[in-house]
C-alpha cells in the first residue's frame, strides 16, 4: 500500500491527467504491424526478418515521422523512427508541453527484465521484439533517445526505464543500451539520466510534449554473425504518466563506412600495386590493410610513360600491345593461344569480388567495384556496341536487363582479356557517374556468333551508399 504522501502524490498526478485530453488524431505516429516495424528499422541487403511480434496496449505504438522542422527530434530522426511508448504514442506529435502530466494509464502488465533494473514493479510494459539473421558477419549499433513526462518532477520517485537486449545461439540476453561513460554500466532510467546524473546526455527542450529527453544515444556495438534476436521493452515505475523511445529508422545495417585514413602515399598510380585501404578484420574493428599486388591481368600504365597501357603480371605492369601481322594471315599465335575472328565466348559469369548481385555496394558515389567475368571459349569476347552501360534502377527492384533501357555507356572503358589454354578472364576497367542513396544496374553483352539479344544480356545491381 503506498503511504498517505505517495498517495496525495499519485492523486494529484492523477487529478492532472483528467484535465488532459486522454485521446487525439495523431497527425504522425502511424500505427503497424511488428513486422512493418522490423522493416523499417533493419536493412534487407544487411538481414533476412525472421520473426516479429509486439506486445503493447493499444495505440502505444507506431511508425512517427516529425510534424514539421520545429520538433524537438526533427533533427534526429529526419526520416523517422518506431516510437514504443507506455500509453499514447500520439504524444510524440506535440510541438510543446501542454502539461507536465500527460499520459494514460493502460492497465497492463510490467516486464521483468526492466523491474529488476529499476528496482521496483513496472506497468504498461511495451516491447517490439525482432528476431533476424545476418547475411554477413559485421558491426551494427542503434540510435535511439527515450523520453518521459516523469520529467523533473519524479526523479527518485518513478524510475521509468529502457532497455534493448541482444542475444544470439551463444550470447545470453544483454542489455546493450546503457548510458555512455558509466561504469559500472547503468541503463537508461529517469534516475539514470537527468538534470543532476549524466546532465550531459540530458536535455529539455521546446517542441514536444514530453518534459526531458536524453540526446540522442547510440548502443553498444554488437558483432553480428548469424541469427540474431534483439527486444526493446519500454517500461513504466507506474500507470499513469507516458515514457518513451524512438528507434531511428533505417539504421540497423551492416555495410559500415570504414573511415580510418590508411593510405600511405607511396604507390605510384597506374603501377600493378594497391595502396593500404581500410577494412575491418574478424573483431569488425577498423584497421589498415597491407599494400597488396594487383591481380594479374589488371590494367595497369608502363612505369615512366603516361599513355602505354599495360597488364599486370606477377606484379609487374608488361607492355601488351597487339602486335602487327601480314594482311591476309588467317591467325596468329601469342602466348600458345590461337586467335582468329571473333567468336562465341560463352559468358561463364562475374568473378570475385563481385558478390551476389544484390550484394554490391559502393561506400561512396566515389568508390570503386573491380568488375571481372569470365569466357569459357578462349577467345577475343568482344563487346557489343554500347556495352558496358550503366542503367538507373528503383532500390529494391531487380528489373531484367533490355537493349533498350536507357543508361550511361561507359564510353572510357579499358577492357583486357587474360588467357589461359582453357579460359579466357575480361577485366573492365572504367568510370561511371553515380549518385549516394540509389542504385544502377552494370550490363554487359557481347559480340560474336553467341547472340545479342536481350536475354544474352548479363550484369548485376549496385547500391551506392
Amino acid at each position: 500500500m503506498p503511504s498517505d504522501a505517495a498517495a496525495a502524490t499519485l492523486g494529484d498526478r492523477a487529478r492532472r491527467l483528467v484535465a488532459m485530453p486522454q485521446q487525439r488524431r495523431s497527425l504522425a505516429v502511424v500505427a503497424q504491424t511488428a513486422l512493418d516495424m522490423a522493416n523499417n528499422l533493419i536493412d534487407p541487403l544487411s538481414f533476412d526478418v525472421l520473426t516479429a511480434s509486439l506486445a503493447c496496449a493499444n495505440g502505444a505504438s507506431g511508425f512517427w515521422t516529425p510534424p514539421s522542422a520545429a520538433h524537438a527530434l526533427a533533427a534526429d530522426f529526419p526520416a523517422g523512427a518506431v516510437v514504443l511508448t507506455t500509453g499514447l504514442a500520439s504524444l510524440a506529435d506535440g510541438l510543446s508541453s501542454t502539461s507536465n502530466g500527460a499520459g494514460a494509464s493502460k492497465n497492463t502488465a510490467g516486464d521483468t527484465d526492466l523491474s529488476a533494473v529499476v528496482g521496483g514493479n513496472t506497468y504498461d510494459a511495451c516491447s517490439l521484439t525482432i528476431s533476424a539473421k545476418a547475411k554477413t558477419k559485421g558491426k551494427i549499433t542503434f540510435e535511439y533517445v527515450f523520453a518521459s513526462e516523469e520529467y523533473l518532477e519524479y526523479v527518485d520517485q518513478f524510475n521509468d526505464g529502457f532497455l534493448l537486449l541482444y542475444s544470439d545461439a551463444t550470447t545470453p540476453k544483454t542489455n546493450v543500451a546503457i548510458v555512455p561513460g558509466t561504469s559500472p554500466a547503468q541503463a537508461v532510467t529517469i534516475n539514470n539520466v537527468n538534470n543532476v546524473d549524466n546532465k550531459n546526455h540530458f536535455r529539455q527542450p521546446a517542441g514536444t510534449e514530453y518534459d526531458g529527453l536524453t540526446t540522442l544515444l547510440t548502443t553498444k556495438p554488437i558483432i553480428v554473425a548469424k541469427d540474431q534476436e534483439w527486444w526493446w521493452p519500454v517500461n513504466a515505475f507506474d500507470s499513469i504518466l507516458d515514457s518513451a523511445v524512438f528507434v531511428k529508422a533505417n539504421s540497423v545495417s551492416l555495410f559500415n563506412t570504414c573511415s580510418k585514413s590508411c593510405a600511405t602515399g607511396t604507390v605510384p598510380a597506374g603501377s600493378c600495386q594497391v595502396d593500404s585501404v581500410c577494412e575491418y578484420n574478424d573483431l569488425i574493428e577498423q584497421v589498415c590493410s597491407a599494400i597488396t599486388t594487383k591481380d594479374d591481368g589488371s590494367a595497369c600504365v608502363i612505369s615512366g610513360s603516361n599513355d602505354v597501357a599495360g597488364q599486370c603480371a606477377a606484379g609487374v605492369c608488361k607492355d601488351v600491345t597487339a602486335p602487327t601481322f601480314t594482311t591476309g594471315s588467317e591467325t596468329i599465335t601469342v602466348e600458345g593461344n590461337t586467335l582468329g575472328a571473333p567468336l562465341c565466348s560463352p559468358f561463364d559469369g562475374f568473378l570475385p569480388p563481385i558478390t551476389p548481385k544484390d550484394d554490391n555496394v559502393l561506400a561512396t558515389a566515389s568508390g570503386t567495384i573491380p568488375v571481372k567475368w569470365s569466357l569459357t571459349n578462349p577467345a577475343w569476347g568482344q563487346l557489343a556496341p554500347g556495352y558496358p552501360k550503366l542503367a538507373p534502377i528503383t532500390c529494391g527492384t531487380d528489373p531484367a536487363p533490355k537493349k533498350t533501357d536507357a543508361g550511361e555507356f561507359l564510353a572510357d572503358a579499358l577492357a583486357t582479356l587474360k588467357l589461359t589454354p582453357t579460359q579466357a578472364v575480361m577485366t573492365f576497367q572504367g568510370k561511371g557517374r553515380v549518385e549516394s542513396g540509389k542504385c544502377y544496374r552494370f550490363d554487359i553483352l557481347l559480340a560474336g556468333s553467341c547472340g545479342v539479344t536481350d536475354a544474352h544480356i548479363r550484369s548485376f545491381r549496385i547500391r551506392v551508399k
